[in-house]
């Protein structure tokens, strides 16, 4: 079955069935050195859980987040991101009945006749279980890297680069984690980016090949 993983640089491969035991997500692409921040991603996910609406599903789950691989002492590795939501109200023989029934408006039928097979328990994979799983992918890319600003010489002290940067902020959600690069030795620039409210979260060099590095900060706002 082919559709389970997404994106190329940045890439997830969600996995797990609604009432099997467990549903998750594998993250690649996730930069090094990075506080993963718990308590953002337990906020969003309880906003998409189970049981909280009398027009959704009546399965209490907690939805709580276990992270097995990529993350040491709260920090990103660089190494791919597992993260795993166990399935403790899962009631699959619920759905015996729908053995040799097909739901209208539902994947139940497409998915046999493409697969050959399918699972009636809350239809597995096709079940909006799975979202879940997409919901981590949201919150771990929670922010937005811009990789350089640069204003050419013959318009820089136009103030072009404060508009342009204004408008950048304008454009993204007001709680996004924005992360940028400087080079270190741009003491304006970095000046200019602590009057915008960012501040030096790590210093990195960057292999721009043939033996040559890009010296640069990581900044970042909040």
């Amino acid at each position: 079955m082919a559709g389970n993983t997404f994106g190329t640089l940045f890439r997830i491969t969600t996995f797990g069935e609604s009432h099997g035991p467990l549903i998750g997500v594998v993250i690649d692409g996730c930069y090094s050195g990075v506080q993963l921040d718990l308590e953002l991603i337990r906020t969003q996910l309880s906003r998409r859980k189970p049981g909280q609406s009398a027009i959704t599903t009546q399965r209490m789950e907690d939805d709580e987040p276990e992270i097995v691989s990529g993350v040491f002492n709260g920090i990103t590795t660089g190494a791919p991101l597992t993260i795993l939501i166990r399935n403790k109200d899962q009631r699959p023989t619920d759905y015996d009945a729908l053995k040799d029934a097909y739901r209208p408006s539902h994947a139940d039928y497409t998915y046999e006749k493409k697969y050959g097979i399918r699972d009636h328990r809350g239809s597995g994979r096709a079940s909006a279980r799975e979202t879940a799983a997409i919901c981590f992918r949201e919150e771990t890319d929670y922010s937005f890297f811009l990789d350089k600003l640069y204003v050419d010489s013959e318009l820089q002290h136009k103030n072009l680069g404060s508009l342009l940067l204004e408008a950048m902020l304008s454009s993204l959600p007001e709680d996004i984690i924005i992360r940028l690069q400087v080079n270190r030795s741009n003491y304006k620039a970095i000046n200019f980016y602590f009057k915008k409210g960012f501040v030096i979260e790590r210093a990195e060099d960057f292999d721009i090949g043939n033996g040559f590095f890009m010296n640069d900060f990581v900044m970042i706002k909040k």
